[in-house]
């Protein structure tokens, strides 16, 4: 089976007790807003360029956490995951996809346990970097 390799920037926007969600409505699973890294970019100028091609909307600040490594398996290959995590606020709360095969939610943190949410294994983290970064987007 063959190995693909990605480089991805995911930002996480809170207002109040939600977090801003990005969601694949073909596939029904929910997911951190951003997008692909292209080469020679860096993943803050990746979620920049992500949202305005998605969305409209500008980001106005980040802080970069961490990165995330993951991997599975689809049907044609294996997918190893580099997800470089950032902190974002943006200018708008009402966010707006740009794509038919996304949409945007404000979900409240606490459901994100409940959510088909991908990849799983990085909930804990999500909510862990929530809660010790909360005075970022106040």
């Amino acid at each position: 089976m063959n190995k693909s390799k990605e480089n991805i920037a995911r930002g996480i926007v809170c207002k109040e007790d939600k977090i801003l969600l990005c969601k694949n409505i073909a596939r029904g699973y929910y997911f951190l807003p951003g997008g692909h890294i292209e080469m020679g970019e860096s993943s803050e100028d990746a979620l920049k360029r992500e949202f305005i091609e998605e969305s409209g909307t500008l980001v106005i600040d980040t802080k970069f956490i961490e990165t995330f490594h993951n991997e599975f398996q689809d049907s044609e290959r294996i997918i190893q995951e580099s997800l470089d995590i950032h902190l974002i606020k943006i200018n708008m709360s009402e966010v707006r996809s740009k794509e038919s095969h996304i949409g945007f939610y404000w979900l409240p943190l606490k459901d994100l346990l409940i959510t088909y949410f991908l990849p799983t294994e990085m909930i804990p983290r999500v909510i862990d970097i929530t809660k010790k970064n909360s005075n970022f987007w106040t």
